[in-house]
Formats: C-alpha cells, sequence, structure tokens
C-alpha cells in the first residue's frame, strides 16, 4: 500500500507536524500541494510496479 497526500489546507500544516503525522511521508515525497500531482505519481508508482502499462488510464 502507498500512502499519497494532497491539498493539506495551511492551517492544518502545524497540527499534523505536531503529531508526526505526515513527517515520513514528506520525506518519502508523497505530499503533493494538488491532487493532479498526486494522482500522477500514484499512476507512475502503479506503472513502475508493473500493474498498469502505460497508456491504460486516460485523463
Amino acid at each position: 500500500m502507498v500512502v499519497l497526500i494532497s491539498g493539506i489546507q495551511p492551517d492544518h500544516h502545524q497540527p499534523l507536524d505536531a503529531l508526526d503525522a505526515i513527517a515520513h511521508l514528506r520525506s518519502a515525497g508523497r505530499v503533493f500541494a494538488h491532487t493532479p500531482d498526486a494522482i500522477a505519481a500514484a499512476r507512475g508508482h502503479l506503472h513502475r510496479a508493473g500493474i498498469v502499462v502505460s497508456g491504460q488510464y486516460s485523463p
């Protein structure tokens, strides 16, 4: 399972950081400002894992 986070509101950063809830995800490059970027990363992960072939998803 891969967890990606996108669109965190500015006022949510401090509580999430205080709980250490996203530090690992951030260091692993799995926190995105915009959902389309997270979706692209998810599709890339599926492709690299051999689960989805190129072109199988259309935007």
